[in-house]
C-alpha cells in the first residue's frame, strides 16, 4: 500500500555501506525482511536507523549489521507502552480461535501458584470449543486451582465474586471467527460490568500477516495492555514479534515455545526480542 511504498523509498535512499541489490534495496533492509518482518516493520527500523544516527560501521560485516539491527529493535520495542497503570489482579487472555488461550493461561496460573507464591482462580467463558472447560478443570485439579464455567448468558460479574479472596483470577475466553461481529463488543461489556478485568491478546506466531493486522484491530477495543506470541517453536523466523509489537503499539512480554506446562513460556524484553528477531536467539529460560 501506500505507507508501505513510502516506507521502502525511505530505505532506498539511506546511504548504508554495502551494496544495494538491482532495485536499490539497501542491505540493512533486505536483512530484515529476511528475518520476517514485514514492509512496514522494516521500514520503520530503518527510519530509527537514520533518525538516531545508528548506521556507523553497519554493512561491514554481519556482526556490526546485527548489532545496527538489534539496537534499532530495542529502542523502538523499549518505547512501546504496556498500558495504564491500576489493578492487575484480574486478566483475561483473548484472541482469535486457535491461538492456543488455554495452554497459555494455564502456564501462567503455574507461575503464579509456584514461582509467585500467589494465590489464584480460573473462570473459563468458553462454553463453545468442545472439551474447553474440561480441559481447564484438569489443569485446575492438578494445581488445586478452583475453576468456574461461565456460560454464555451467564454473568462474569458473579463469578468473580466467588474470588474475591484470591490474590489473582485469570480468565479464559472463547476463540471466534471474524464474522462473528458482536463477539468482542460482548466481551467489552462483560469486562466492564465488573471489576478492572486486564485484557491480554493471545497470538500465535504462525499467524499470518494480514490475519494478525485483524486481530490487532478486531480486539482493540477491550484495551488489551500487553501481548503473549504462541507458537513460537513453529515459526520459521521471528520477526512477527516484532511486527505485532508495530501493529498493535503494545509490548509482547511472553512467548510460548511448546505445548508443555508449565515449562514452555518464556518472559522477554526489549532486548531479548532483539536476540530473538535478529540472532534467532530462543530464550532458554
Amino acid at each position: 500500500d501506500e505507507m508501505n511504498d513510502r516506507m521502502l523509498s525511505l530505505a532506498s535512499k539511506l546511504a548504508f555501506p554495502g551494496k544495494n541489490d538491482e532495485r536499490g534495496t539497501p542491505p540493512l533492509y533486505r536483512e530484515l525482511l529476511s528475518r520476517g518482518l514485514s514492509r512496514r516493520a522494516a521500514g520503520k527500523l530503518m527510519k530509527i536507523i537514520q533518525d538516531e544516527d545508528l548506521e556507523a560501521n553497519a554493512g561491514q560485516d554481519s556482526d556490526r549489521t546485527g548489532d545496527t539491527l538489534k539496537r534499532a529493535i530495542i529502542r523502538s520495542v523499549a518505547s512501546c507502552s504496556s498500558g495504564p497503570e491500576g489493578e492487575k489482579r484480574i486478566c483475561a487472555f483473548v484472541g482469535p480461535a486457535g491461538e492456543g488461550k488455554t495452554t497459555t493461561l494455564a502456564k501462567f496460573a503455574a507461575r503464579i501458584l509456584y514461582r509467585d507464591k500467589k494465590s489464584l482462580g480460573i473462570i473459563t467463558m468458553d462454553d463453545f470449543r468442545i472439551g474447553a472447560v474440561e480441559q481447564l478443570k484438569i489443569y485446575g485439579d492438578i494445581m488445586n486451582v478452583p475453576v468456574i464455567s461461565v456460560p454464555a448468558d451467564g454473568s462474569l460479574e458473579t463469578a468473580l465474586s466467588s474470588f474475591t479472596h484470591l490474590d489473582r483470577v485469570l480468565i479464559d475466553t472463547p476463540g471466534k471467527s471474524r464474522s462473528d461481529g458482536e463477539y468482542v463488543a460482548k466481551l467489552r461489556r462483560s469486562f466492564r460490568e465488573s471489576v478492572p478485568v486486564r485484557a491480554n491478546l493471545v497470538l500465535s506466531a504462525t499467524t499470518g500477516e494480514e490475519a494478525m493486522e485483524d486481530a490487532v484491530r478486531r480486539f482493540r477495543p477491550l484495551e488489551y495492555e500487553k501481548i503473549i506470541m504462541t507458537k513460537i517453536d513453529d515459526a520459521g523466523d521471528y520477526g512477527c514479534v516484532y511486527n505485532v509489537i508495530d501493529l498493535a503499539g503494545r509490548p509482547v512480554t511472553d512467548i510460548a515455545t511448546g505445548q508443555q506446562v508449565p515449562r514452555d513460556i518464556r518472559s522477554v524484553d526489549p532486548e531479548r526480542i532483539a536476540r530473538l528477531v535478529v540472532d534467532r536467539e530462543i530464550p532458554r529460560h
